[in-house]
């Protein structure tokens, strides 16, 4: 077997320099790649951390927002309730009032002999101011309505139970249908037609 010439050996050492420097290369290669893979491990780690910033902050907000309308519908109802109130207390009041003076004008009237007609005439002006502190406190519930659109739906029953309690004491007082009468009653119907309350 021939031995090799040294043109040959000298050919064969520098291939295989020129080997060992691409295995060389082929591995900072690799090292490369891999700092990439770390590096977008990293990047993907921080972006999965703002992602959930994100959303919690999405949450914060969105709790916020449902507290301050749960708020805000909450004052809505207070303050219609009050209006409400303030008006059938009011109409209480009133005809309360001219109910007791009535029964007191009675012996009076039968003692004097005074004519009805004068004691009608006081009494339907005192009604007339009830009916304007009543008709104010009217003006108030339908300003709330208009800021607040809907929201007196579900006062319903309070507005039916006002035009009970008005009916019942007009006809035990004897209230007089009045223009101002007529006038007030048409608002509040209006009032309980905007949240379906039927009239015959």
């Amino acid at each position: 077997m021939s031995k090799a010439s040294p043109e040959t050996s000298f050919a064969t050492k520098a291939d295989v320099h020129a080997l060992r420097d691409d295995v060389h290369t082929l591995r900072d290669d690799v090292h490369a790649v891999r700092g990439d893979v770390d590096t977008l491990r990293a990047d993907v780690h921080t972006l999965r951390v703002e992602m959930n910033g994100i959303r919690d902050d999405l949450r914060t907000e969105m709790h916020g927002m449902r507290d301050d309308l749960r708020t805000e519908m909450h004052g809505m109802r207070d303050e219609l309730r009050s209006e409400m109130h303030g008006i059938r207390d009011t109409l209480l009041d009133t005809m309360h009032g001219l109910g007791a003076q009535l029964e007191s004008m009675r012996p009076i009237f039968r003692a004097t002999g005074e004519r009805e007609s004068t004691i009608e005439d006081s009494l339907k002006r005192q009604i007339a101011e009830g009916e304007q502190k009543a008709d104010d406190r009217l003006k108030d519930v339908e300003a709330v309505t208009r800021r607040h659109s809907g929201a007196l739906g579900q006062h319903g029953s309070a507005l039916a139970s006002l035009r009970a309690e008005l009916e019942g004491l007009r006809a035990a007082y004897h209230v007089p249908n009045s223009p101002e009468v007529a006038a007030f009653e048409a608002r509040l119907a209006k009032l309980e037609e905007a949240v379906g309350i039927a009239r015959p």
